[in-house]
């Protein structure tokens, strides 16, 4: 049985999504993921292309972890689009980022937004994934921040540029957990995912890509991800032969103001001789301008919890590596061919 676990190489939860300018210091990329991709259980990742630090993030993984399989992480909901925003305005607030992971989904009910401004987006994110790849390779795989890729109209969509991109393998967040124990509102969200998902397997089939038989993770986020809780899940994933599981894992981040403006981003290690080492290897603790975001209110209450650093230990713990090999699973990465 093969378990798919992509890491998200997504700089959203650190820095604010502007363009980086030619003056304009480059932020720390995702520590934590690049020492799950080498010790730990992890053999893919996912890149948010519009994240403030995709270029550097994406250098040092593939230099870091050669054999890593890297594909795109789809935005469609969180900061500056990668298209043009004249090209891609149904997308966007009136403050000229996108409207949010709700904002976004409402005004898609609602018929606000201009499908071809979604195709528009879709191909400049993976344009922008082929030139920020060292070897202009295009992505193994996709999945969806907040899962937009399989929303209704825009999956018809997503899956017709992938197709048309080389990808064969997408994420399929349809679930197999029991959702019981969840909040309600939280679990409203995650049903309406996983219904979304089911009707979206077969326009991805159509399209000649493959997904996972099951999917789990959204019970073993944060603290809840333990060994006990993975192994569960997957034990409900029934006779599931491909499975995905969905991280997040990360280092907390730290911004403190500097006198001339901008911040200091450094990582804040719960154990510091783990921590601190990776940190140092993806090169953070860099100076960033207020326009690339890592300001003092920039970071999340998730960046800067140990709830992602937590998820990092797991991923890379020799226990959770026996727990998986105990129920029959091996890590691999997405297929590359049809």
């Amino acid at each position: 049985m093969r378990l798919y676990v992509p890491l998200p190489l997504d700089t959203t939860r650190f820095h604010s999504l502007a363009p980086i300018t030619s003056n304009t210091a480059h932020p720390p990329p995702p520590a934590a993921q690049f020492r799950c991709a080498v010790e730990g259980v992890v053999p893919a990742a996912s890149l948010l292309v519009t994240g403030a630090s995709a270029e550097q993030a994406l250098t040092r993984a593939c230099a870091l972890a050669p054999a890593l399989a890297v594909g795109l992480h789809l935005n469609l909901t969180e900061g500056m689009p990668a298209a043009d925003a004249t090209a891609v305005a149904s997308l966007l607030a009136p403050t000229g980022e996108m409207r949010g992971k709700f904002g976004f989904r409402d005004a898609l009910a609602a018929g606000e937004v201009d499908m071809e401004h979604v195709r528009v987006e879709v191909r400049a994110q993976l344009d922008r994934f082929r030139a920020l790849h060292p070897a202009h390779a295009a992505p193994t795989h996709l999945d969806g921040h907040q899962h937009v890729h399989v929303l209704p109209r825009v999956a018809g969509i997503v899956a017709e540029e992938a197709a048309a991109a080389g990808i064969r393998w997408v994420r399929l967040p349809s679930g197999s957990e029991d959702l019981s124990g969840l909040a309600p509102p939280r679990r409203a969200f995650y049903d309406g995912i996983a219904a979304d998902a089911r009707a979206a397997r077969a326009v991805f089939e159509h399209a000649g890509l493959a997904a996972p038989d099951a999917f789990i993770g959204y019970t073993t986020m944060g603290r809840e991800a333990t060994r006990g809780s993975v192994t569960a899940a997957l034990a409900a994933s029934g006779d599931a032969r491909v499975v995905e599981w969905m991280t997040h894992p990360g280092y907390p981040v730290v911004p403190r103001p500097l006198a001339g403006g901008g911040a200091l981003c450094t990582c804040r290690a719960a154990a510091p001789h783990h921590h601190a080492a990776w940190c140092s290897a993806a090169g953070s603790g860099v100076a960033v301008s207020a326009a690339a975001g890592c300001g003092p209110s920039d970071a999340d209450d998730f960046a800067g919890s140990d709830d992602r650093a937590h998820e990092a230990e797991l991923l890379t713990s020799h226990a959770l590596r026996a727990a998986l090999a105990a129920q029959g699973w091996a890590t691999a990465p997405p297929p590359t061919g049809p």
